[in-house]
């Protein structure tokens, strides 16, 4: 069965509160009894040591007003047991003097002997001796409480600390409860939270606090569920790239494949035809030139296809970009600006950053669109050499911009999504970076690479 730890906490601690308590106010209860009725004891007592010392006979007069202060009974008898005045019905305070014998002399001590129950009729006393001068007209006095009122002090007393203590039982249940309840309640939205966070939802934020133990395990929570998030992402980064192996890999060559044969179809066009249509043989070589450097760039993202490192000029590189896309861009009426101040830079593999470059200068050019404006400038420090490609278009969507370099993320409805993978990884490859800005309505892609400097 199970048991809940808000029932773990509250249970022990209502049952120890309600043990505690009752023992403690059933304590107070008798304590209370006892000095009740000593109290009522020594009233009695001063009441009857003020009749034991009288000097004047005790008539029923004197026994009813001391019954008045009292709220007892007395029985006044002569030396042989005769009555002689009573606050009773005689015939009880005679069968009363028939049951109750005389204490010995000096058998007790104080104004009254300890109390002895008698039963006469249907009522139930308490009956005790006093102490009397023998100078009075009686030899024996009697002192009758009955057994009704002696319990009714006890009862009077009795119910204050019981009633305390149930008050002090209520009290305490209840802010066990609501202590119990508010542990319970944050262990719940801990336990909803992991929840969540086995279901893939780590972004969430734990409302939990607190200098305390809950408050560190929501704190350990959250760092575990940034823990996971980001082995979930590298998980996903890892799939990713696997898949973009295989399918790079098989795309790029069979694409190869395919773009030699045409390349040498055309060239073999092109020696058989001689001087006809050259500018459109031209295009055709040219754009299988691109689709070449685009395969390339697909190449390096699988190492068991890569080509060998070839190393150059970055303002070759630069400038071959510029001769394969400026027929597109004259079609389109986009201007193209080249600024390039890193002319004594050498690049790894120039062939990979070709790719990479021609395919952000593309999703430029298809950003700004017709009689739009892309610049490709460079610069250079030490050995650090820095790439930007700027257009006017619009930018991509902000949700977009978050996730733009990881593989198969694409905001064109026929994109693959593999460009800006491919050309992030260039900059890697190279020793540097790839980063994106939005600044006075032009989007800036850098590279940021590594060189060697020569003079």
């Amino acid at each position: 069965m199970r048991w809940s730890i808000r029932n773990q906490i509250l249970l022990p601690f209502v049952l120890i509160q309600a043990v505690a308590i009752t023992v403690l106010s059933a304590l107070l209860a008798s304590q209370a009894i006892q000095t009740a009725r000593q109290q009522a004891v020594g009233r009695l007592g001063a009441v009857v040591q003020a009749l034991g010392n009288a000097q004047f006979p005790l008539h029923e007069t004197i026994l009813a007003q001391m019954k008045g202060l009292s709220a007892a009974d007395f029985v006044t008898a002569d030396g042989s047991g005769r009555l002689i005045a009573t606050t009773l019905d005689p015939i009880i305070a005679a069968e009363i003097l028939n049951r109750t014998d005389m204490p010995e002399a000096n058998s007790f001590t104080g104004p009254i002997s300890e109390f002895i129950p008698v039963t006469v009729g249907q009522e139930r006393f308490l009956v005790g001796h006093a102490n009397i001068r023998k100078s009075s007209n009686a030899a024996e006095l009697l002192v009758l409480v009955p057994e009704q009122k002696w319990n009714a002090v006890s009862q009077a007393t009795i119910w204050p600390p019981l009633l305390t203590g149930a008050g002090t039982l209520l009290v305490m249940i209840s802010i066990s409860v609501l202590i119990s309840g508010r542990f319970a309640a944050r262990i719940r939205r801990l336990q909803g939270h992991v929840q969540r966070i086995a279901a893939g939802h780590f972004a969430e934020s734990i409302p939990e606090s607190g200098a305390d133990e809950l408050g560190d395990l929501a704190k350990s929570i959250r760092s575990m569920a940034g823990d996971l998030q980001q082995l979930t992402q590298q998980i996903r980064s890892s799939e990713r790239a696997t898949i973009v192996t295989q399918v790079a890999g098989g795309l790029a060559h069979q694409l190869r494949n395919s773009i030699t044969g045409a390349r040498m179809a055309v060239q073999l066009h092109d020696r058989r035809c001689g001087d006809t249509d050259k500018q459109s043989l031209q295009v055709a070589l040219r754009q299988l030139s691109v689709t070449e450097s685009q395969i390339r760039g697909l190449l390096t993202l699988t190492s068991d296809l890569q080509h060998p490192a070839r190393s150059g000029w970055l303002h070759d590189v630069i400038e071959n970009v510029r001769l394969l896309i400026l027929p597109e861009c004259q079609h389109l009426q986009i201007t193209l600006q080249i600024q390039n101040q890193a002319d004594n830079a050498r690049i790894r593999d120039v062939d990979q950053l070709e790719a990479g470059l021609l395919n952000v200068v593309r999703n430029a050019m298809e950003a700004t669109g017709p009689n739009g404006c892309v610049q490709i400038c460079s610069e250079q420090q030490g050995n650090v050499v820095w790439i930007d490609v700027l257009d006017d278009g619009a930018g991509p969507a902000t949700e977009f911009a978050e996730q733009m370099f990881d593989a198969f993320v694409t905001s064109k409805r026929e994109g693959v999504g593999l460009g800006l993978t491919l050309a992030a990884r260039t900059a890697q490859d190279h020793g540097g970076s790839l980063t994106y800005t939005r600044t006075d309505n032009l989007t800036r892609f850098r590279f940021e690479l590594l060189a060697e400097v020569t003079n």
